[in-house]
């Protein structure tokens, strides 16, 4: 229920509301200044035609109570003779004959079916009575129904049935005054709010043609502002992604060409030497053997690239799966880091490894955390002095355990370490031929981290290069 009335009770509904109530009472106000002007003439009519009722219903009342017989006209004239100073008064029969009237009466028979239509208020045009106030009161004389009519002396300028009606018209035209001056009030109030809807509307046009740079200006602190702003914020996010999109197209160009290269080099290799081995350009069974291991040698390295390129982009897919588990990561890494010790020791590369001995319970994928792993002992191996030390260490802070991995090597610049995750970079040696790669494993390594909720980077300080890794712990 709270956040029902939040979502009613808005600043763009609550000035709607003050509007309307301004509105409404310019319209109020105006109808009642102008129908005070109106009903003035109307009110003598009102006041008098009232007293006139009363005077006709208090007679007939007193008729009926007197029960005196219809054609007693002394015993009538009793009764009526103090009414008919300023009235004239009538009493007939259903058929309009004249039982008794005032001596200003000249007719001896009324059209009883008008005069009742004219009380009822029907519209007729009358003569020689539509000018006159007139009530009309039915008398029960035993079974029949006598009609007492009584006419107001005064037929006053504001007594006309024309009159009457011009007064009706009045009314009808201050109903429309007052929804004219509604309506007039209502645009005037509402014209800059309609203003800024059109501003907004021209703000997502222009931003819908592609103008990301557009921004729509701000006013006030109600739904509207909120809107520009969300409007505002929606065109710098379709900028960035505008510009993300044709950085990701940039790159799908980058990487066909680094493809291209890595993969044409082995290929043209592999053709070579298979050619001079089908056209027997050999010297003798040795340098046949030669060629023949050199062939497979580069099959491999092929092989190996396509391997990670079909696993960069099976990573990188928005589906993936993770076979997460509970592993305790210092035996994960002494068992790893173990089968590499004699192999480096081998080409002069010497292990350090800082692990505490108490457990450090992590939850990750160990196959690919294994990956990470070997693509970064790999380019360790590839790139270190020899001889030299690799240190690995794991250290806790807080919730997080930190792994890093430090061998010696070429010195590097702050802008070549900050591209060493990127997809197929390679530093200039690895152009060389003593040294293979296919610059994604780093990518790869990068992109399962990510996937794991951590961070990967590298650090080179003076012939140190350091890479580190983040991961939370259980």
């Amino acid at each position: 229920m709270k956040s029902f009335k939040k979502t009613i009770v808005t600043r763009l509904n609550m000035k709607l509301i003050v509007i309307f109530i301004i509105c409404f009472f310019f319209s109020v106000t105006t109808v009642s200044i102008a129908s005070r002007n109106v009903s003035f003439f109307y009110k003598e009519y009102v006041e008098k035609q009232q007293n006139l009722s009363f005077t006709v219903n208090q007679a007939g009342q007193q008729i009926e109570e007197s029960l005196i017989h219809s054609q007693n006209k002394e015993a009538i004239n009793h009764i009526l003779k103090p009414y008919a100073q300023d009235t004239t008064i009538i009493l007939a029969d259903g058929q309009g004959n004249i039982l008794y009237k005032t001596k200003n009466v000249t007719e001896d028979k009324v059209d009883i079916s008008r005069i009742l239509k004219q009380e009822l208020g029907i519209k007729q045009k009358y003569e020689g009575i539509d000018n006159s106030l007139m009530a009309v009161y039915p008398i029960s004389f035993s079974k029949n129904i006598l009609y007492l009519i009584m006419k107001s002396a005064y037929a006053g300028e504001y007594t006309s049935v024309e009159k009457i009606q011009e007064y009706n018209r009045s009314i009808f035209l201050l109903v429309g005054l007052g929804v004219l001056v509604f309506m007039a009030s209502f645009f005037l109030l509402m014209n800059p709010t309609v203003r800024y809807i059109k501003e907004i509307e021209l703000g997502i046009r222009t931003i819908a043609m592609k103008n990301w740079d557009y921004t729509i200006r701000i006013r006030g602190k109600d739904e509207l502002s909120s809107l520009a702003k969300n409007i505002n914020y929606m065109a710098n996010e379709l900028q960035e992604k505008f510009q993300k999109e044709r950085q990701i197209e940039q790159t799908k160009t980058e990487l066909i060409a680094n493809m291209s290269h890595d993969l044409r080099t082995p290929l043209t290799s592999i053709i070579g030497y298979l050619n001079l081995l089908q056209m027997k350009q050999y010297k003798s069974e040795k340098e046949q053997e030669e060629y023949i291991f050199i062939a497979y040698n580069t099959a491999q390295k092929l092989k190996h690239l396509m391997n990670e390129l079909f696993e960069y982009t099976k990573l990188s897919q928005p589906d993936i799966t993770m076979d997460i588990q509970e592993v305790e990561l210092g035996v994960l890494l002494h068992q790893f880091v173990g089968e590499y010790v004699p192999i480096f020791e081998k080409k002069d590369l010497y292990m350090r490894i800082n692990i505490p001995e108490h457990p450090v319970m992590v939850m990750l994928d160990i196959e690919k955390m294994v990956r990470v792993l070997d693509n970064l002992l790999s380019n360790a191996e590839k790139y270190s002095h020899r001889p030299s030390e690799l240190i690995l260490e794991m250290k806790e802070k807080e919730e997080e355990v930190i792994i890093s991995l430090s061998n010696q090597t070429d010195s590097m610049d702050t802008e070549e370490v900050e591209k060493l995750f990127e997809r197929f970079y390679r530093r200039d040696r690895s152009r060389s031929e003593n040294i293979s790669g296919s610059g994604i494993g780093l990518a790869v390594a990068k992109r399962i981290i990510d996937l794991h909720g951590g961070k990967i980077w590298a650090e080179s300080h003076h012939n140190v290069f350091s890479v580190y890794i983040t991961l939370c712990k259980q």
